[in-house]
């Protein structure tokens, strides 16, 4: 490693603070996904239980740091397409390729005069005259293989709409750095999340969860299935570019999103 002494024991410096933020109790079981290290892991009475790769926002949709709370799973999920993402992502390439919805198990709804969405032929509509400007449209995911958010969306409130999620993405987890979302939280093995984040609930056993992710589950099948949790799970969302890790040892990472620097100035 190349990095001057100084600099490591500043980048300890400003995490030090960053854990002074924290909440003095994280919980008896939570969840702590750590953006620039891009991983999530479970931990149950101080231990950790769960441990897996995770993907976060490009640094232009940074994924911001919070603690907050699950509380629910969503199995085979929708994915109700963010209107930026609509009109900036997904529009230009119908341009390119109209069959693009189609193809990927996409649904196209509008409002009728009762301010109700309601479904639409695709095949009717026009791409190359539809403005990002003006689109009238909401785009829907149908649950399946293609679908973003993977089989099973785990909720978090916070004002920024951020949860997490599978994904069919799974080569992405292959590179060391992973930031490609638009913000929200994908994990590598969404399965072995939702045992974790579902122990609690009576009648839920792993087989349950398993047949409800697979679509096996006859309330399950292809449609969504939301379960409330019993309690709320909490999560905590940080951004440690040094921690020590579960042998004693620290770690450092890259400051992804810059924001090292910025809380160095502000320390002074």
């Amino acid at each position: 490693m190349n990095t001057p002494v100084e600099a490591l024991i500043e980048k300890i410096r400003i995490n030090m603070e960053r854990w002074r933020w924290m909440p003095s109790e994280l919980g008896k079981r939570y969840i702590m996904v750590n953006i620039a290290g891009f991983n999530a892991e479970a931990y149950e009475d101080g231990k950790r239980t769960v441990h897996m790769r995770a993907i976060v926002g490009k640094p232009y949709h940074g994924t911001p740091s919070f603690s907050s709370v699950i509380t629910d799973v969503i199995f085979r999920p929708y994915w109700h397409v963010p209107s930026r993402i609509a009109r900036e992502q997904i529009l230009p390439a119908l341009k390119i390729k109209p069959d693009f919805l189609k193809e990927n198990g996409f649904q196209v709804l509008q409002k009728n005069d009762k301010d109700i969405f309601h479904i639409v032929d695709m095949e009717k509509i026009d791409w190359k005259q539809v403005s990002a400007e003006d689109f009238p449209y909401a785009l829907r995911q149908l649950p399946g293989e293609k679908n973003a958010l993977g089989y099973v969306r785990f909720s978090i409130q916070n004002k920024w709409e951020i949860f997490m999620h599978g994904t069919p993405d799974q080569n992405l987890f292959s590179n060391e750095a992973r930031a490609f979302s638009s913000g929200c939280i994908r994990v590598e093995d969404p399965l072995q999340m939702a045992y974790f984040v579902m122990e609690q609930n009576e009648g839920y056993d792993r087989q349950k969860i398993e047949n409800m992710y697979n679509g096996s589950d006859k309330e399950a099948s292809q449609s969504p299935r939301r379960v409330a949790l019993s309690e709320p799970l909490k999560i905590h969302v940080m951004y440690l570019t040094a921690w020590i890790d579960e042998d004693g040892t620290v770690q450092f990472r890259d400051d992804v999103y810059s924001r090292d620097e910025q809380l160095t100035e502000a320390l002074g």
